[in-house]
This record gives C-alpha cells, structure tokens and sequence, in this order.
C-alpha cells in the first residue's frame, strides 16, 4: 500500500513546476478574438454593450439602469447566447442595512472587448 503524499513545505505556494494561474498574463495579448459576437439591434443591448467598452466591470443594478429595462440576468443572458463570455465574479459589500452581502459584477473579457471593437467598427456604430 502507498503511503499518503507528502504535504507541500509552504501551503500557500503551489509545488515547483505548476503555475499560478490567477496572476499570468495573456501569452499574446494582441491575438486576434476567439469566438464570433453575432451582433444585436436591441437598443438595450447596444446601450449596455457601449458601458462594457468604457467601464468593463457593471452590476446587475447598472446594467438595469444602463438599459432601462428591470431584467439585467436576462439581458446579459441574450448577450451570451449572441457569443459573449461576460462571467459573473462575486463580490462583498454592505447592504443598506449595514448586513454582509455578495452581489455579482458582470466582466467583459479580454476577448468580448475585441469582439465587441470589430462588430462596433463593423457596423459603423458610434462605440464611445
């Protein structure tokens, strides 16, 4: 029978030879987008997609009040499905009751930025 594998020295530190994914930087960080963006004419998309360009980060109250419309899950739902990423990374804050919580704040990816660049200048779309 094998004996249990030995622990790492340091805890924190991944072993040798493996790498801290988190903290790389993209290889080629000018390579062209991954994927296709297939394009919208919503109104509400386009106003949300123009704040992804300038602010990369909103939250599903900004995106509500970016798109005038009280569904931001769904509408960041149609974008998905249109061929953009934008994950959802939890973070915490006080309520306004003072209580701990942890809302979500949609990100544009690297690759939604370019995606989204190309389809503006596509399209002829004014993107700033």
């Amino acid at each position: 029978m094998k004996s249990a594998p030995a622990e790492y020295p340091n805890k924190s530190a991944p072993p040798q030879g493996h790498f801290n994914t988190s903290k790389q930087l993209p290889l080629f960080p000018n390579e062209a987008p991954v994927g296709r963006f297939m394009g919208t004419t919503n109104p509400r998309h386009v106003r949300v997609l123009k704040m992804f360009l300038k602010e990369k980060k909103l939250t599903r109250e900004e995106v509500d009040k970016i798109a005038r419309a009280s569904n931001g899950p769904d509408l960041i739902a149609d974008l998905r499905q249109l061929g953009l990423e934008l994950p959802c990374r939890r973070f915490s804050r006080r309520d306004f009751d003072g209580r701990f919580c942890r809302p979500g704040r949609y990100e544009a990816t690297d690759n939604d930025i370019k995606l989204l660049e190309a389809w503006f200048q596509e399209f002829g779309h004014a993107a700033h």
